[in-house]
Protein backbone atom coordinates (compact mmCIF):
# COMPACT_ATOMS: atom_id res chain seq x y z
CA UNK A 1 0.00 0.00 0.00
CA UNK A 2 2.54 2.46 0.81
CA UNK A 3 4.32 1.60 -2.84
CA UNK A 4 0.81 2.46 -4.41
CA UNK A 5 0.23 5.54 -2.33
CA UNK A 6 4.08 6.77 -3.37
CA UNK A 7 3.29 5.70 -7.26
CA UNK A 8 0.36 8.18 -7.17
CA UNK A 9 1.80 11.32 -5.46
CA UNK A 10 4.58 10.24 -8.14
CA UNK A 11 2.23 10.31 -10.66
CA UNK A 12 0.92 13.72 -9.33
CA UNK A 13 4.43 15.19 -9.26
CA UNK A 14 5.15 13.90 -12.87
CA UNK A 15 2.26 15.93 -14.43
CA UNK A 16 2.90 18.90 -12.63
CA UNK A 17 6.75 19.01 -13.47
CA UNK A 18 5.49 18.68 -16.78
CA UNK A 19 3.02 21.27 -17.06
CA UNK A 20 5.05 23.46 -15.63
CA UNK A 21 8.29 22.72 -18.12
CA UNK A 22 5.76 22.94 -21.11
CA UNK A 23 3.75 26.05 -19.45
CA UNK A 24 6.05 28.23 -17.84
CA UNK A 25 9.24 28.24 -19.52
CA UNK A 26 10.43 31.63 -21.06
CA UNK A 27 8.69 32.12 -24.62
CA UNK A 28 11.95 32.45 -25.75
CA UNK A 29 12.66 28.95 -25.54
CA UNK A 30 11.77 26.51 -28.38
CA UNK A 31 9.35 24.47 -28.79
CA UNK A 32 11.57 21.80 -29.07
CA UNK A 33 13.71 22.55 -25.46
CA UNK A 34 10.71 22.92 -23.63
CA UNK A 35 9.06 19.63 -24.87
CA UNK A 36 12.52 17.72 -23.93
CA UNK A 37 12.90 19.69 -20.43
CA UNK A 38 9.33 18.39 -19.53
CA UNK A 39 10.06 14.66 -20.91
CA UNK A 40 13.07 14.73 -18.99
CA UNK A 41 10.93 15.75 -15.48
CA UNK A 42 8.83 13.01 -16.68
CA UNK A 43 11.78 10.32 -17.19
CA UNK A 44 13.28 11.20 -13.59
CA UNK A 45 9.82 11.42 -12.15
CA UNK A 46 8.83 8.10 -13.43
CA UNK A 47 12.46 6.83 -12.58
CA UNK A 48 12.62 7.54 -9.04
CA UNK A 49 8.38 7.30 -7.77
CA UNK A 50 8.33 4.09 -10.26
CA UNK A 51 4.77 4.53 -10.77
CA UNK A 52 5.14 1.25 -13.17
CA UNK A 53 7.64 -1.00 -13.58
CA UNK A 54 10.99 0.47 -14.54
CA UNK A 55 10.68 -1.43 -18.10
CA UNK A 56 7.69 0.16 -18.76
CA UNK A 57 8.75 3.67 -18.25
CA UNK A 58 10.36 3.24 -20.73
CA UNK A 59 7.34 3.03 -23.27
CA UNK A 60 6.29 6.50 -22.18
CA UNK A 61 9.50 8.44 -22.17
CA UNK A 62 9.45 6.98 -25.98
CA UNK A 63 5.54 8.28 -26.51
CA UNK A 64 6.17 11.51 -24.85
CA UNK A 65 9.06 11.78 -27.63
CA UNK A 66 6.93 11.07 -30.47
CA UNK A 67 3.73 12.77 -29.13
CA UNK A 68 5.64 16.02 -27.64
CA UNK A 69 7.51 16.29 -31.23
CA UNK A 70 10.22 17.20 -29.34
CA UNK A 71 13.01 15.45 -32.06
CA UNK A 72 12.56 14.25 -35.57
CA UNK A 73 11.08 10.71 -35.97
CA UNK A 74 14.05 9.36 -37.26
CA UNK A 75 15.71 10.72 -33.80
CA UNK A 76 13.34 9.31 -31.38
CA UNK A 77 14.51 5.63 -31.94
CA UNK A 78 18.05 6.37 -32.42
CA UNK A 79 19.21 4.93 -29.21
CA UNK A 80 18.14 1.28 -31.13
CA UNK A 81 21.25 1.58 -33.40
CA UNK A 82 23.59 2.58 -31.09
CA UNK A 83 26.95 -0.18 -30.70
CA UNK A 84 26.95 0.10 -27.03
CA UNK A 85 23.10 -1.33 -27.20
CA UNK A 86 24.48 -4.31 -28.93
CA UNK A 87 27.12 -4.35 -26.18
CA UNK A 88 24.36 -4.82 -23.53
CA UNK A 89 22.29 -7.29 -25.88
CA UNK A 90 25.01 -9.74 -26.73
CA UNK A 91 26.55 -9.74 -23.37
CA UNK A 92 23.62 -10.94 -21.75
CA UNK A 93 23.22 -13.95 -23.88
CA UNK A 94 26.90 -14.41 -23.72
CA UNK A 95 26.31 -14.74 -19.49
CA UNK A 96 23.72 -17.16 -20.55
CA UNK A 97 25.82 -18.93 -22.80
CA UNK A 98 28.52 -19.58 -20.32
CA UNK A 99 25.94 -20.15 -17.60
CA UNK A 100 24.45 -23.29 -19.72
CA UNK A 101 28.21 -24.98 -18.63
CA UNK A 102 29.98 -25.10 -15.67
CA UNK A 103 32.82 -22.79 -16.42
CA UNK A 104 32.31 -20.30 -13.59
CA UNK A 105 31.97 -22.33 -10.90
CA UNK A 106 34.79 -23.97 -11.72
CA UNK A 107 37.35 -21.15 -12.15
CA UNK A 108 35.82 -20.30 -8.46
CA UNK A 109 36.39 -22.61 -6.69
CA UNK A 110 40.10 -23.01 -8.69
CA UNK A 111 40.62 -19.44 -7.34
CA UNK A 112 39.32 -20.79 -3.37
CA UNK A 113 41.77 -23.49 -4.01
CA UNK A 114 44.77 -21.21 -4.80
CA UNK A 115 44.20 -18.60 -2.37
CA UNK A 116 43.29 -20.93 0.55
CA UNK A 117 40.64 -21.17 3.28
CA UNK A 118 40.82 -18.40 6.00
CA UNK A 119 38.28 -16.26 5.90
CA UNK A 120 39.58 -13.08 4.99
CA UNK A 121 41.35 -15.22 2.04
CA UNK A 122 38.03 -16.64 1.32
CA UNK A 123 36.86 -13.18 0.47
CA UNK A 124 40.18 -12.43 -1.48
CA UNK A 125 39.53 -15.28 -3.46
CA UNK A 126 35.80 -14.02 -4.40
CA UNK A 127 36.90 -10.62 -5.56
CA UNK A 128 39.55 -11.87 -7.26
CA UNK A 129 37.12 -14.52 -8.93
CA UNK A 130 34.85 -11.55 -9.99
CA UNK A 131 37.68 -9.38 -11.55
CA UNK A 132 38.46 -12.80 -13.45
CA UNK A 133 35.03 -13.52 -14.74
CA UNK A 134 34.50 -10.05 -15.63
CA UNK A 135 36.56 -10.83 -18.43
CA UNK A 136 34.61 -13.47 -19.99
CA UNK A 137 30.50 -13.31 -18.29
CA UNK A 138 29.97 -9.65 -19.26
CA UNK A 139 27.16 -9.09 -17.11
CA UNK A 140 27.50 -8.47 -13.32
CA UNK A 141 24.24 -9.79 -11.77
CA UNK A 142 24.92 -13.10 -13.42
CA UNK A 143 28.89 -13.54 -12.12
CA UNK A 144 27.11 -12.52 -8.86
CA UNK A 145 24.43 -15.55 -9.32
CA UNK A 146 26.96 -18.00 -10.36
CA UNK A 147 29.11 -17.30 -6.87
CA UNK A 148 26.10 -16.88 -4.92
CA UNK A 149 25.98 -20.48 -4.09
CA UNK A 150 29.87 -21.02 -3.60
CA UNK A 151 29.84 -18.40 -0.95
CA UNK A 152 25.97 -19.87 0.54
CA UNK A 153 27.94 -22.87 0.71
CA UNK A 154 30.76 -21.84 2.93
CA UNK A 155 28.48 -19.92 5.20
CA UNK A 156 26.69 -22.97 6.16
CA UNK A 157 30.38 -24.85 6.87
CA UNK A 158 31.16 -21.67 9.34
CA UNK A 159 27.42 -22.14 10.92
CA UNK A 160 27.42 -25.73 11.27
CA UNK A 161 30.57 -24.79 14.13
CA UNK A 162 28.56 -22.09 15.72
CA UNK A 163 27.33 -18.33 15.29
CA UNK A 164 28.12 -16.71 12.10
CA UNK A 165 26.25 -13.56 11.43
CA UNK A 166 29.07 -11.22 10.77
CA UNK A 167 30.79 -14.17 8.43
CA UNK A 168 27.24 -14.39 6.43
CA UNK A 169 27.86 -10.22 6.60
CA UNK A 170 31.10 -10.26 5.46
CA UNK A 171 30.85 -12.60 2.70
CA UNK A 172 27.67 -11.84 1.04
CA UNK A 173 28.08 -8.11 1.00
CA UNK A 174 31.68 -9.12 -0.24
CA UNK A 175 30.22 -10.29 -3.29
CA UNK A 176 27.58 -7.99 -4.05
CA UNK A 177 29.94 -4.91 -4.09
CA UNK A 178 32.92 -7.06 -5.16
CA UNK A 179 30.77 -7.84 -8.59
CA UNK A 180 29.74 -4.03 -8.74
CA UNK A 181 33.37 -2.82 -8.63
CA UNK A 182 34.22 -5.71 -11.37
CA UNK A 183 32.43 -4.08 -14.16
CA UNK A 184 34.03 -0.66 -14.31
CA UNK A 185 37.21 -1.69 -15.68
CA UNK A 186 35.94 -3.43 -17.99
CA UNK A 187 33.85 -1.74 -21.06
CA UNK A 188 31.13 -4.85 -22.23
CA UNK A 189 31.45 -5.54 -18.43
CA UNK A 190 28.85 -3.20 -16.57
CA UNK A 191 25.69 -1.56 -18.50
CA UNK A 192 27.24 2.11 -17.45
CA UNK A 193 30.47 1.97 -19.34
CA UNK A 194 29.37 1.76 -23.20
CA UNK A 195 26.65 4.19 -21.79
CA UNK A 196 29.29 6.97 -20.99
CA UNK A 197 31.31 6.55 -23.79
CA UNK A 198 28.12 6.30 -26.27
CA UNK A 199 27.00 10.00 -24.59
CA UNK A 200 30.78 11.01 -25.30
CA UNK A 201 30.99 9.89 -28.34
CA UNK A 202 28.24 11.71 -29.10
CA UNK A 203 29.33 15.06 -27.55
CA UNK A 204 32.77 15.10 -28.48
CA UNK A 205 33.70 12.73 -31.26
CA UNK A 206 36.50 10.73 -28.92
CA UNK A 207 35.62 7.00 -29.26
CA UNK A 208 37.18 4.80 -26.79
CA UNK A 209 38.26 1.71 -27.56
CA UNK A 210 38.38 -1.42 -24.82
CA UNK A 211 41.82 -1.58 -24.52
CA UNK A 212 41.90 2.62 -23.67
CA UNK A 213 38.87 2.00 -21.19
CA UNK A 214 40.93 -0.80 -19.44
CA UNK A 215 43.67 1.46 -19.09
CA UNK A 216 41.57 4.10 -17.85
CA UNK A 217 39.19 2.62 -15.70
CA UNK A 218 40.85 -0.50 -14.17
CA UNK A 219 43.28 1.16 -11.58
CA UNK A 220 39.42 2.50 -9.96
CA UNK A 221 38.27 -1.11 -9.89
CA UNK A 222 41.44 -2.58 -8.26
CA UNK A 223 41.57 0.48 -5.43
CA UNK A 224 38.14 0.01 -4.64
CA UNK A 225 38.48 -3.71 -4.23
CA UNK A 226 41.49 -3.38 -2.09
CA UNK A 227 39.36 -0.67 0.08
CA UNK A 228 36.70 -3.29 0.01
CA UNK A 229 38.80 -6.18 1.44
CA UNK A 230 40.33 -4.18 3.90
CA UNK A 231 37.11 -2.29 5.17
CA UNK A 232 35.00 -5.18 5.42
CA UNK A 233 37.23 -7.40 8.11
CA UNK A 234 36.90 -4.01 10.27
CA UNK A 235 33.31 -3.39 10.04
CA UNK A 236 32.16 -7.34 10.01
CA UNK A 237 35.06 -8.75 12.24
CA UNK A 238 34.18 -12.66 11.13
CA UNK A 239 33.55 -14.84 14.16
CA UNK A 240 35.99 -17.52 13.05
CA UNK A 241 39.15 -17.92 10.25
CA UNK A 242 39.62 -21.20 9.59
CA UNK A 243 37.10 -22.45 7.22
CA UNK A 244 35.44 -25.94 8.62
CA UNK A 245 36.83 -28.72 5.95
CA UNK A 246 39.53 -26.45 4.57
CA UNK A 247 40.79 -26.87 1.61
CA UNK A 248 39.38 -30.70 1.51
CA UNK A 249 36.10 -29.22 0.90
CA UNK A 250 36.92 -27.45 -2.09
CA UNK A 251 38.74 -30.04 -3.57
CA UNK A 252 35.60 -32.08 -3.10
CA UNK A 253 33.06 -29.44 -5.06
CA UNK A 254 36.16 -29.87 -7.47
CA UNK A 255 35.77 -33.59 -7.82
CA UNK A 256 32.41 -33.50 -8.06
CA UNK A 257 32.15 -31.36 -11.12
CA UNK A 258 34.69 -33.84 -12.44
CA UNK A 259 36.86 -32.96 -15.73
CA UNK A 260 36.04 -30.27 -18.07
CA UNK A 261 32.85 -30.93 -20.23
CA UNK A 262 33.47 -30.62 -24.65
CA UNK A 263 31.11 -27.46 -23.86
CA UNK A 264 33.26 -25.81 -21.13
CA UNK A 265 36.43 -26.49 -23.91
CA UNK A 266 34.13 -25.04 -26.56
CA UNK A 267 32.99 -21.65 -24.20
CA UNK A 268 36.72 -21.12 -23.22
CA UNK A 269 37.82 -21.49 -26.88
CA UNK A 270 35.00 -19.26 -27.80
CA UNK A 271 35.81 -16.47 -25.10
CA UNK A 272 39.19 -16.94 -26.03
CA UNK A 273 38.25 -15.36 -29.78
CA UNK A 274 35.93 -12.66 -28.40
CA UNK A 275 38.64 -11.60 -26.04
CA UNK A 276 41.13 -11.38 -28.42
CA UNK A 277 39.21 -9.60 -31.03
CA UNK A 278 38.27 -6.69 -27.80
CA UNK A 279 42.26 -6.57 -27.43
CA UNK A 280 43.31 -5.93 -30.38
CA UNK A 281 40.57 -3.61 -31.70
CA UNK A 282 42.62 -0.48 -32.79
CA UNK A 283 44.06 -2.71 -35.53
CA UNK A 284 41.08 -3.84 -36.62
CA UNK A 285 39.08 -1.00 -35.70
CA UNK A 286 35.57 -3.07 -35.74
CA UNK A 287 33.16 -1.87 -33.09
CA UNK A 288 32.80 -3.62 -29.23
CA UNK A 289 29.82 -4.97 -30.29
CA UNK A 290 31.04 -6.96 -33.46
CA UNK A 291 33.20 -9.77 -31.14
CA UNK A 292 30.20 -10.16 -29.25
CA UNK A 293 27.56 -10.65 -31.85
CA UNK A 294 30.54 -13.16 -33.07
CA UNK A 295 30.38 -14.86 -29.99
CA UNK A 296 26.81 -15.33 -29.81
CA UNK A 297 26.67 -16.62 -33.17
CA UNK A 298 29.52 -19.35 -32.67
CA UNK A 299 27.51 -20.29 -29.36
CA UNK A 300 24.16 -21.55 -31.45
CA UNK A 301 26.06 -22.88 -34.55
CA UNK A 302 25.27 -26.60 -34.81
CA UNK A 303 28.12 -28.48 -33.50
CA UNK A 304 30.48 -25.73 -32.54
CA UNK A 305 27.61 -24.11 -30.19
CA UNK A 306 26.97 -25.08 -26.61
CA UNK A 307 23.44 -23.60 -25.89
CA UNK A 308 19.99 -23.50 -28.25
CA UNK A 309 19.12 -20.10 -29.58
CA UNK A 310 15.61 -20.55 -27.66
CA UNK A 311 17.50 -20.90 -24.27
CA UNK A 312 19.81 -17.82 -25.16
CA UNK A 313 17.76 -15.56 -25.90
CA UNK A 314 15.66 -16.10 -22.45
CA UNK A 315 17.28 -12.40 -21.57
CA UNK A 316 16.06 -9.43 -19.37
CA UNK A 317 14.33 -7.84 -22.74
CA UNK A 318 13.54 -5.03 -20.40
CA UNK A 319 16.58 -3.61 -19.73
CA UNK A 320 17.14 -3.58 -23.41
CA UNK A 321 14.06 -1.71 -23.92
CA UNK A 322 15.37 0.94 -20.78
CA UNK A 323 18.43 1.00 -22.44
CA UNK A 324 17.80 2.33 -25.44
CA UNK A 325 15.34 4.59 -24.20
CA UNK A 326 17.98 5.90 -22.34
CA UNK A 327 20.57 6.74 -25.27
CA UNK A 328 17.55 7.84 -27.03
CA UNK A 329 17.02 10.69 -24.44
CA UNK A 330 20.66 11.78 -24.04
CA UNK A 331 20.08 12.50 -27.49
CA UNK A 332 17.36 14.04 -27.63
CA UNK A 333 19.27 16.37 -24.60
CA UNK A 334 21.84 17.12 -27.01
CA UNK A 335 20.08 17.26 -30.25
CA UNK A 336 17.98 20.19 -28.56
CA UNK A 337 20.11 22.15 -27.03
CA UNK A 338 18.43 21.37 -23.48
CA UNK A 339 21.73 20.00 -21.75
CA UNK A 340 23.39 23.48 -22.90
CA UNK A 341 20.15 25.15 -21.81
CA UNK A 342 19.78 23.47 -18.18
CA UNK A 343 23.97 23.47 -18.10
CA UNK A 344 23.88 27.12 -18.53
CA UNK A 345 21.07 27.31 -15.41
CA UNK A 346 23.37 24.99 -13.12
CA UNK A 347 26.45 27.18 -13.91
CA UNK A 348 24.03 30.28 -13.17
CA UNK A 349 24.42 29.16 -9.62
CA UNK A 350 28.04 31.08 -8.21
CA UNK A 351 28.59 28.27 -5.96
CA UNK A 352 28.25 25.43 -8.64
CA UNK A 353 30.59 27.42 -11.06
CA UNK A 354 32.99 27.96 -8.14
CA UNK A 355 33.33 24.54 -7.25
CA UNK A 356 33.99 23.50 -10.85
CA UNK A 357 36.44 25.42 -11.69
CA UNK A 358 38.84 23.98 -8.94
CA UNK A 359 40.15 20.90 -10.77
CA UNK A 360 40.24 18.98 -7.38
CA UNK A 361 36.97 20.52 -6.05
CA UNK A 362 35.30 19.36 -9.11
CA UNK A 363 36.62 16.01 -9.24
CA UNK A 364 35.41 15.20 -5.47
CA UNK A 365 31.66 17.11 -6.04
CA UNK A 366 31.02 15.21 -9.20
CA UNK A 367 31.56 12.21 -7.22
CA UNK A 368 29.71 12.82 -3.81
CA UNK A 369 26.67 14.40 -6.28
CA UNK A 370 26.42 11.66 -8.48
CA UNK A 371 26.45 9.09 -5.62
CA UNK A 372 23.72 11.05 -3.84
CA UNK A 373 22.31 11.67 -6.98
CA UNK A 374 22.27 7.58 -7.66
CA UNK A 375 20.43 7.69 -4.84
CA UNK A 376 16.79 8.18 -6.22
CA UNK A 377 17.22 5.76 -8.69
CA UNK A 378 17.04 2.19 -9.02
CA UNK A 379 19.07 1.09 -10.96
CA UNK A 380 22.52 2.78 -12.66
CA UNK A 381 21.05 3.28 -16.15
CA UNK A 382 18.69 6.12 -15.18
CA UNK A 383 20.93 7.74 -13.18
CA UNK A 384 23.37 7.73 -15.52
CA UNK A 385 21.56 8.16 -18.97
CA UNK A 386 19.56 11.76 -16.63
CA UNK A 387 23.30 13.24 -15.28
CA UNK A 388 26.61 12.49 -18.14
CA UNK A 389 24.81 14.14 -20.67
CA UNK A 390 24.07 17.66 -18.32
CA UNK A 391 27.88 17.22 -17.37
CA UNK A 392 29.49 16.66 -20.46
CA UNK A 393 27.64 19.83 -21.22
CA UNK A 394 28.51 22.01 -18.66
CA UNK A 395 31.74 21.18 -18.88
CA UNK A 396 32.19 22.15 -22.36
CA UNK A 397 30.66 25.75 -21.56
CA UNK A 398 33.23 26.15 -18.61
CA UNK A 399 35.93 25.10 -20.84
CA UNK A 400 37.15 21.78 -19.09
CA UNK A 401 37.54 18.29 -20.87
CA UNK A 402 34.13 16.51 -21.16
CA UNK A 403 35.65 13.87 -21.25
CA UNK A 404 37.15 13.41 -17.78
CA UNK A 405 33.78 15.01 -16.93
CA UNK A 406 31.95 12.66 -18.25
CA UNK A 407 34.43 9.52 -17.17
CA UNK A 408 34.52 10.72 -13.28
CA UNK A 409 30.38 11.04 -13.55
CA UNK A 410 29.73 7.87 -15.52
CA UNK A 411 32.20 6.03 -13.71
CA UNK A 412 30.73 7.45 -10.33
CA UNK A 413 27.37 6.25 -11.41
CA UNK A 414 28.24 2.79 -10.72
CA UNK A 415 28.53 3.48 -6.92
CA UNK A 416 25.85 2.39 -5.65
CA UNK A 417 26.92 1.27 -2.27
CA UNK A 418 23.75 2.79 0.40
CA UNK A 419 20.56 1.04 -0.92
CA UNK A 420 19.97 -2.45 -1.68
CA UNK A 421 17.50 -1.18 -5.17
CA UNK A 422 20.43 0.89 -6.39
CA UNK A 423 22.55 -2.23 -8.08
CA UNK A 424 21.39 -5.41 -9.84
CA UNK A 425 24.31 -7.47 -8.05
CA UNK A 426 22.99 -6.23 -4.49
CA UNK A 427 19.31 -7.39 -5.32
CA UNK A 428 20.59 -10.50 -6.79
CA UNK A 429 22.98 -11.00 -3.12
CA UNK A 430 20.33 -9.82 -1.15
CA UNK A 431 17.34 -12.01 -2.02
CA UNK A 432 19.25 -14.47 -0.31
CA UNK A 433 18.27 -13.76 3.08
CA UNK A 434 21.78 -13.18 4.26
CA UNK A 435 21.76 -9.70 5.46
CA UNK A 436 19.42 -6.74 5.69
CA UNK A 437 19.39 -3.44 3.82
CA UNK A 438 20.57 -1.62 6.97
CA UNK A 439 24.15 -4.11 7.00
CA UNK A 440 24.89 -1.89 3.68
CA UNK A 441 24.91 1.35 5.08
CA UNK A 442 27.75 1.25 7.32
CA UNK A 443 30.39 -0.26 4.80
CA UNK A 444 28.20 1.64 1.77
CA UNK A 445 28.71 4.78 4.03
CA UNK A 446 32.33 3.89 4.18
CA UNK A 447 32.90 2.89 0.56
CA UNK A 448 31.27 6.15 -0.52
CA UNK A 449 33.69 8.08 1.32
CA UNK A 450 36.61 6.24 0.05
CA UNK A 451 35.91 6.58 -3.81
CA UNK A 452 36.12 10.39 -3.53
CA UNK A 453 40.14 10.07 -2.65
CA UNK A 454 40.07 7.05 -4.93
CA UNK A 455 38.77 8.91 -8.21
CA UNK A 456 41.40 12.19 -7.24
CA UNK A 457 44.15 9.76 -7.25
CA UNK A 458 43.49 8.52 -10.24
CA UNK A 459 42.12 11.43 -12.13
CA UNK A 460 45.48 13.84 -11.31
CA UNK A 461 48.06 10.93 -11.06
CA UNK A 462 47.46 8.35 -13.80
CA UNK A 463 44.88 10.11 -16.09
CA UNK A 464 47.51 12.23 -17.31
CA UNK A 465 50.17 9.83 -18.39
CA UNK A 466 47.11 8.22 -20.82
CA UNK A 467 47.19 12.28 -22.13
CA UNK A 468 43.56 12.88 -20.64
CA UNK A 469 43.68 16.53 -18.61
CA UNK A 470 41.18 18.97 -16.82
CA UNK A 471 42.18 21.39 -19.33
Amino acid sequence: MKNNLLGKIGFVVIILLASCALFFMPDTLTWSVKATTAILSIAIGVWVFQPVPLEASSLIILAALLFLKAVPFNEVFIGFSKDSLFILLTGLMIANGVNSTQLGQRIGLYILLIFGSTCKRILLGILISLQLLAFIIPASAVRATLLLPVVLMIINLYEKEGKAENIRRYLTIGLAFGAILSGIGLLPAAVSNPLTTEFIVQSTSYQIYYLEWLCIAYPISILMTVCLWFMLGKVYPPERDKLPGGQSYVRNELNKLGKMTKNEIKCLIILFITFALWTTQKFHHLPVSAPAILAVSLMVLPNIGIIKWDKIIKINWGSILLFGTSLSLGSALKFTGTAGYLADLFLSLETAENVLSNPVFSIIALTLFTQVYHLGFAGVTPCNATLVPLVITAAEKMGVNPIIFGLVTGISSMFGFILVVEALPTIVVFSSGQFEGRDLIKVGFLLTLLSIPVMVAVVFLWWPLLGLTMW
